[in-house]
Order: structure tokens, then C-alpha cells, then sequence
């Protein structure tokens, strides 16, 4: 197994995350077959439009050029003014502020591969929940990875992540599960109710920086359930807008594996990946 995981981080990493695309947690992205049509642009198609310009406005090509460059950097900052207002935290929480606190709890996944052949282990993933700074977001994830509180407000659903799939694997991105109701990315429950809000400490957010950090999944401001998403990679335009309150601190090698073996471009996972069990993980004191 060692070598197997050795050969996906050093042959098929590189490999997948090179045709890499920025998705939303909405379903958008941008196709890699576009983005290489875009990288084999013809410098001809410029020349010949800034000759047409040229001819039918009697300017020259440096003021065409000009006025171009002009218009690219007013559509960037349009773009990054909308794009920041959409968040509803613009401050930050440095990682180091809010992990490797004694408070902070850890937790398991210990995750599984089953189809109607086979029911085979692939890994144990832990997590370290940042407690201290997000009490109410990381007591929600605690207690559905324990089972402690039993079913939900509607009685015929437990609050437990055992045995929910991981609906929704995007390479390059994230992987996403949680739907404790109806394990498609179209359910959940918190421990609160059905939805409870996002949790910004003095209206500050841990940035998703890089791969492997924890964070909620949601349809907008304060709809946090019991959904969740682990990232495959630095995804900041989503800072600000998913509350990120843990990171993998072991087992990393096995979210890699799940991104490379199963995840699409499209999100649908390739194979059949559930959550096997879960818990939390006791200090040596207690």
C-alpha cells in the first residue's frame, strides 16, 4: 500500500493537477478543454483585429492597445470588488492563531471503498478541530462523527456520520460528504436544527490555504447543516464565504489517494467511498 500511495503523489498528482480548474461549491467550473484553447491562442487573431481597429477607427495600434489594457484592469477590479463583497468575512484568522491549541479536539475518519464485491479499508484520516476559536461549528462536527445525539428533529435520521458516502469528489478541489439525510449533497442536519450560521470569531475566517483544511459546506450565509468538504488544494476564493474550522493531521496520504482513484472533473465519484467509522480521538489523560 505504501508504494501505491508513493506512486499516485509522485506520478498521478502532478499528472491530474496540472489540467487543474477553479470550481464553486455550486457545480461551476471551468473546463479543462477550454482552458487549453485559451493557453494555444493565436497571437495572429490579436494582430489581425488590432489592423481592423486600426483601419476602421484611423487611431494607432499603441492607443488600441492602450485602451485594451485599460479595459482589462477596470473588468479585474469590477470582478474582485464583486467577489469580495459576496463574502461575509473579509478579515483574517491566521492558521496559527487558531491551531495547536490544547483545547482543540481530534477526531477520525476511518474511511472505505464498497461495492457488491468488496467492503475493504482504505485509510484512518484524522482531524484536528479548531476548538478554542470555533466552539459552536467544531461541537456540531464532534458529535457527528461520536453518534452521541442521536436522530435528528424529525426523528427517522441519525445525527452520525457512519456510513454516509462521500457524495461529491472533485479533483483539483475538494472532497465533500456529510449529507447525513440523503447522502447526495442535497440533505443534512446539524446538532442545532436543520441549519445553523456561520461562525466568524470578531467577523474573522481561517483561510483555505491549502490542501487538506476542513470547512462547511453551505447554499449561502448561515445555512451550515451537517455537510462538510475536506480541500484538495488552496481554494481561496472561497475564504470568507465556508467557515474552514479544522485540518487533516494525519492520513493525508489517503485524501490524496480518494482524489486521484475517485474523484471527476464533474464531482461524481468514480467508486463507491463512504465513512466506515468515526469518533473522536482520546488524549492519553482521558
Amino acid at each position: 500500500r505504501e508504494n501505491h500511495f508513493q506512486r499516485c503523489q509522485t506520478v498521478a498528482v502532478p499528472a491530474l493537477r496540472a489540467q487543474r480548474a477553479s470550481h464553486s461549491l455550486v457545480g461551476r467550473s471551468v473546463s479543462p478543454t477550454a482552458m487549453g484553447v485559451m493557453d494555444s491562442f493565436p497571437l495572429s487573431i490579436l494582430t489581425d483585429v488590432t489592423n481592423d481597429l486600426v483601419q476602421a477607427t484611423g487611431v494607432s495600434p499603441a492607443v488600441i492597445w492602450i485602451i485594451g489594457f485599460c479595459f482589462v484592469c477596470v473588468v479585474g477590479l469590477a470582478y474582485k470588488f464583486v467577489s469580495a463583497s459576496g463574502a461575509k468575512s473579509v478579515l483574517e484568522l491566521p492558521l496559527a492563531d487558531a491551531a495547536g491549541h490544547p483545547e482543540n479536539v481530534r477526531v477520525f475518519l476511518e474511511i472505505g471503498n464498497k461495492d457488491r464485491f468488496k467492503d475493504v479499508v482504505i485509510g484512518r484520516i484524522e482531524i484536528e478541530l479548531f476548538t478554542k476559536v470555533l466552539p459552536i461549528t467544531t461541537e456540531n462536527f464532534r458529535c457527528l462523527c461520536t453518534g452521541e445525539k442521536g436522530t435528528g428533529i424529525t426523528g427517522n435520521f441519525n445525527l452520525h456520520y457512519k456510513g454516509n458516502r462521500l457524495h461529491r469528489i472533485i479533483t483539483g478541489f475538494m472532497t465533500q460528504g456529510g449529507d447525513t439525510t440523503q447522502g447526495d449533497g442535497s440533505g443534512g442536519e446539524s446538532i442545532y436544527g436543520r441549519k445553523f450560521d456561520d461562525e466568524f470569531p470578531e467577523g474573522a475566517h481561517v483561510k483555505h490555504s491549502k490542501a487538506g483544511m476542513l470547512s462547511m459546506a453551505n447554499a449561502g450565509p448561515d445555512t451550515n447543516g451537517s455537510q462538510f468538504f475536506i480541500t484538495n488544494a488552496k481554494t481561496k476564493w472561497l475564504d470568507g464565504r465556508h467557515v474552514v474550522f479544522g485540518q487533516v493531521v494525519a492520513g493525508m496520504e489517503h485524501v490524496v489517494w480518494i482524489e486521484m482513484n475517485c474523484g471527476t472533473f464533474t464531482g461524481l465519484p468514480l467508486q463507491n467511498v463512504y465513512i466506515k467509522d468515526c469518533g473522536e480521538v482520546k488524549s492519553k489523560s482521558t
